[in-house]
């Protein structure tokens, strides 16, 4: 059960370092792609944080807790750090995006 528990926090961590990712991103996108492709982005981060809580549920039925702490969604991931601030360019936000659905749940 700990395994699972701990596989499951994981998957919570990617989720919600992603979420950050394209919330951040929509924001503050630069050049064309924050006309075109801002709103499509907090729709993603959106559907990120659903995720996110789908598996909070999961943990607290197992009697464990997901964590509330960003540092630690960063050491628990298995997508590792993201800098929002060094990816605003609409090509490289789509190409992270790429490498996050190989990493997905």
């Amino acid at each position: 059960m700990e395994r699972i528990v701990y596989f499951l926090k994981k998957a919570y961590c990617d989720e919600m370092q992603i979420f950050h990712y394209f919330w951040y991103v929509g924001i503050n996108l630069e050049g064309i792609g924050l006309v075109t492709y801002a709103n499509e982005l907090k729709t993603q981060a959106t559907g990120e944080l659903t995720h996110a809580q789908l598996l909070t549920d999961r943990i607290a039925e197992l009697s464990d807790k997901a964590s509330s702490d960003p540092t630690e969604w960063k050491n628990y991931s298995t997508i590792g750090s993201l800098d929002p601030v060094k990816r605003l360019t609409l090509r490289s936000v789509l190409e992270r995006a790429v490498e996050f659905e190989r990493k997905a749940v």
